[in-house]
């Protein structure tokens, strides 16, 4: 029995649409190594708040605290990669001591010039913890957002998120927002950690477990081909289709298309691709099906064609 398709729309999406945006992650560090005065190779310290003093971080037992008491220890990881400007940093917060004046966190669009935007934790706690989006651009500071009643406790994973002008800090272990700002000071940079360990002790603020990567430009659909097969009767689809190697053709009969049995010899399913383009690889095809006989099959496949 013969399969009948007619007024298919085909190939590479319908109207123009948006996905949800996607986060990838371009580089990770568990720091489960040797203890060391800095991070390693992958990683680059900044100075103090453009003053000229580099304050590096440390590993001590395959976690990370600052060097210097009342100072912020920072790096930045580039590790051969060409960050884009979209990105995110993240970390696990081992211990905080609250008392003593001291803060941590993940830190986006960091440069050498001393600029970065950090999602700085200043004390842990169950609706009383107090968090802070910072600008550090070049030693001159700015809060762009604070509470003091959020939600984070130890080993959770924070998360600094900057896309575009918008930056957000979030709980990524109770998969919480814990604030957003808008500022577009620093365009461009790396991710990195920041750790002041206040006026008590190095090991009074520990992190562990880094990560950072890009954030995904929403993809978009949109039509590059069409055909109704409004045209006459035809044994193929005509130019801009090719039959597939070894199959049968598919033709054209009442402005709607069905198997066809040409080649002689032909194997069924019937396949023909459209060729009058190049396609990316990421890609759709959609058919209209009009009439199916009992113990028959149609499809669209995704080799953008029929």
């Amino acid at each position: 029995m013969q399969r009948k398709l007619a007024s298919v729309a085909i190939l590479l999406l319908a109207t123009v649409f948006a996905s949800a945006q996607t986060m990838q992650q371009l580089a990770s560090d568990n720091f489960n190594r040797a203890n060391a005065t800095t991070l390693g190779s992958a990683w680059a310290t900044l100075g103090q708040g453009g003053w000229g003093t580099n304050y590096s971080l440390q590993i001590v037992s395959d976690e990370v605290e600052g060097t210097t008491l009342n100072n912020d220890s920072k790096e930045l990881y580039y590790g051969g990669i060409n960050w884009p400007n979209d990105q995110y940093s993240e970390m696990q917060i081992m211990a905080m001591n609250s008392t003593k004046n001291g803060h941590m966190g993940p830190a986006v669009r960091m440069t050498s010039n001393e600029t970065m935007y950090i999602c700085l934790v200043k004390s842990v706690g169950i609706g009383n913890a107090t968090v802070d989006i910072f600008l550090d651009n070049v030693g001159t500071f700015t809060i762009l957002a604070s509470s003091s009643s959020a939600t984070v406790s130890l080993t959770d994973t924070v998360r600094c998120t900057v896309q575009g002008s918008s930056i957000t800090m979030t709980d990524q272990t109770s998969s919480t927002t814990l604030l957003t700002a808008t500022d577009s000071t620093i365009t461009g940079g790396y991710p990195g950690i920041v750790v002041n360990p206040g006026t008590g002790s190095l090991s009074d603020q520990i992190v562990a477990n880094w990560s950072g990567g890009a954030i995904g430009v929403p993809a978009t659909r949109q039509t590059l081909a069409t055909d109704d097969f409004d045209r006459a009767d035809s044994p193929t689809l005509g130019s801009n289709w090719t039959t597939g190697i070894d199959r049968c053709n598919i033709e054209i009969v009442s402005d709607q298309i069905q198997p066809g049995n040409t080649p002689a010899g032909c194997n069924y399913p019937a396949k023909e691709h459209y060729t009058a383009i190049s396609f990316p690889s990421d890609q759709w095809s959609e058919g209209q099906v009009v009439t199916e006989g009992t113990g028959s099959d149609n499809g669209a496949s995704l080799s953008t064609g029929l």
